[in-house]
């Protein structure tokens, strides 16, 4: 199942593509999955600037991919702030597509800016934590729409 080109309209008229996982990640096998947290010998360590790498090619057009609808848009610049201070991205330019598994991910403390980017999630728009349960099998669309709703 291979991954969609989205023509951006706008000044670059660029193709972006959601977020992916480095090909490293992607079939691990037990001893790779052991070594998962530490340092130097982590299979995820990688991760990171791989997703660093896809954001800084992106533009801010980005946005005009969101639905039309103004609480989605709203919802979705709010959630991207609040989701580029808690990991540290270079940019919010975040797709509808891109997968929360990528974008609310850091191995680094036990994942501890993961924990604290969904508790600010669920703070800021008073939502209980057990909506968040399945995040990582989310993409951002689908964590927009889960906040917008009541």
């Amino acid at each position: 199942m291979g991954k969609r080109a989205i023509m951006v309209k706008g000044p670059t008229m660029s193709n972006v593509l959601p977020l992916t996982w480095p090909t490293e990640t992607k079939c691990l096998n037990m001893i790779q999955r052991f070594l998962t947290g530490f340092p130097l010998l982590d299979p995820y360590r990688n991760v990171r600037e791989s997703v660093i790498n896809q954001l800084l090619i992106r533009q801010p057009d980005v946005l005009e991919l969101w639905p039309t609808d103004a609480k989605i848009r709203s919802r979705a610049i709010e959630t991207s702030h609040i989701i580029k201070q808690h990991m540290n991205w270079p940019n919010n330019y975040y797709l509808p597509q891109d997968p929360c598994s990528l974008l609310i991910f850091d191995n680094s403390l036990g994942g501890l800016r993961n924990y604290e980017c969904i508790m600010e999630l669920g703070k800021k728009f008073k939502k209980d934590m057990s909506l968040f349960k399945n995040y990582n099998d989310w993409d951002l669309v689908l964590l927009v729409r889960m906040l917008v709703n009541e």
